[in-house]
């Protein structure tokens, strides 16, 4: 007796047990999307509406719906797993979804980003080559210390290669506000050892027991290979401080790394002014402002005061220079070294010759080593 065979193939999709229901069922693990992104929802954790919604939008499509699915356990503020109802027409299994939730915070209650942000940031630093977004984000809360942001406020997207918009997310719980640009210069730090061009900074002069920094400064940018130093680009490591040396160190704002030690000869050296007794009626000084009358009528008058250099005066370098290196005012100053005397000698006689009509203030700028005094002169008519 012959036998016939029967077919145990099994279908990819599953038919209902009605004969006269022919619908296929799609399985919830075979969502495209399952990355959900940020999105805003009314409580602490997502609702099952507001996470189809957001399935649906995500998906661009509108067939997932609470008739057909629920939720599998509880959802938390990243994930949810969800799950088919049996009595589902449409659907098949179940599929955790992942995403980033956030509680709506109403708009009142944030800050407008772009309105109290400081957009312009002027150099910034790193040891990347090239600046990133996370480097840009860095630098904005150095600068914006009262408002700063996370990529939790923030999206950024490079609109050139000094500048960056700012895109202030609708989840942010802290900000609201347009888009803006923010300004920047990038540079890629470097390290201190390689930065000069001589470590030995020569001859220093100051009147204080150690140079001040805004001394030191000038010194330094006479020896560096790039862009002048500024005082917040180093800090001094102060157990290596003396009147011989120093070592800078970087400071926090990633211009440098690294430390480097400089060497220098360092005098203390400083000046004071005194008036000449004689022909006193018509000068008077006050700190470092020193006014000169002059009488009516054409004639010339010529006021002397005393130029006192006190410290050590071994490395002085020159006559004190008038003016500045165009001597712009040298019609209005003269010095004459006094007879007899010769450099090094502690007292040095200076001549004012009075204009009439003269009477814009006039800064006279005396040079000993790296060390200047400016004097401001005051010329005037009286009656």
């Amino acid at each position: 007796m012959a036998t016939v065979g029967i077919s145990s193939t099994v279908p990819s999709f599953v038919l209902s047990c009605n004969s006269d229901d022919k619908t296929t069922k799609s399985n919830l693990n075979n969502i495209k999307y399952k990355e959900l992104g940020d999105f805003l929802g009314e409580g602490d954790k997502p609702t099952l509406v507001e996470l189809l919604s957001k399935i649906n939008s995500i998906n661009e499509t509108d067939i997932y719906n609470v008739n057909d699915i629920s939720f599998d356990g509880e959802p938390t503020v990243t994930e949810a797993k969800i799950k088919a109802n049996e009595d589902s027409k449409s659907f098949i299994g179940s599929v955790v979804v992942t995403y980033k939730y956030y509680k709506r915070v109403d708009d009142s209650l944030k800050t407008d980003l772009s309105k109290v942000a400081i957009k312009e940031f002027g150099y910034i630093y790193d040891s990347e080559p090239s600046f990133t977004k996370d480097i840009i984000l860095k630098n904005f809360n150095l600068i914006n210390v009262n408002n700063k942001i996370t990529w939790d406020d923030v999206n950024i997207r490079y609109a050139s290669d000094e500048s960056a918009e700012i895109i202030i997310k609708e989840t942010s719980s802290k900000y609201k506000g347009e888009s803006f640009e923010v300004s920047f210069i990038f540079e890629q730090t470097q390290d201190l050892e390689n930065y000069f061009r001589n470590t030995d900074l020569g001859i220093i002069n100051d009147k204080e027991s150690l140079p001040t920094i805004d001394i030191l400064l000038r010194a330094i940018n006479k020896q560096v290979r790039g862009r002048e130093i500024f005082k917040e680009d180093i800090n001094i490591d102060n157990e290596n401080f003396s009147e011989t040396s120093i070592r800078i160190l970087p400071s926090s704002n990633n211009r440098f790394i690294g430390s480097i030690k400089l060497t220098y000869n360092y005098t203390k050296t400083w000046f004071e002014m005194e008036i000449d007794k004689e022909d006193n009626e018509y000068l008077s000084l006050e700190n470092d402002n020193l006014k000169v009358n002059c009488m009516k009528g054409n004639q010339k008058y010529e006021y002397k005061f005393n130029l006192i250099m006190k410290g050590e005066y071994s490395n002085f370098d020159g006559w004190p220079e008038i003016g500045n290196s165009e001597y712009e005012y040298e019609k209005y100053f003269y010095c004459n070294k006094a007879e007899g005397e010769s450099f090094g000698q502690s007292s040095y006689k200076w001549i004012i010759v009075a204009k009439q009509n003269t009477i814009e203030p006039i800064k006279l700028t005396i040079k000993y080593g790296t060390y200047y005094k400016s004097l401001n002169v005051s010329i005037s008519n009286f009656g």
